[in-house]
């Protein structure tokens, strides 16, 4: 089955309050609440795309396959991905320095 993978998303992008950060982005109280409790069980498209915006990402980023690794779609599951943090984590001052610099170059690596 198919389910929206907020958790992931939030933590490649370092969102310590996910509730807090989706109000400030428009959603209510309540819808803020629905998506994070990943008691959905349909999303509509309108909401799907404000997601997307909200994240600049497509669809395929929001949501990850939890059925049996038997089904066709269990190939689309991605590794887990490492947050920018744990990415960054014990790379020395100058190793830093170059990526920052990388970045500001229009991230060419």
């Amino acid at each position: 089955m198919l389910r929206l993978n907020l958790e992931q998303i939030l933590g490649l992008r370092g969102i310590k309050h996910p509730h807090t950060y989706l109000i400030m982005h428009g959603l209510t109280d309540s819808q803020a609440r629905t998506l994070l409790s990943e008691q959905m069980s349909q999303i509509k498209m309108k909401r799907l795309t404000q997601l997307c915006e909200i994240f600049s990402c497509t669809p395929n980023d929001l949501m990850t396959w939890n059925g049996p690794p038997e089904h066709h779609l269990a190939c689309l599951i991605c590794p887990e991905t490492k947050s920018i943090t744990q990415l960054l984590e014990g790379r020395s001052p100058n190793e830093l320095r170059a990526i920052s610099r990388m970045l500001e170059e229009g991230g060419r690596f």
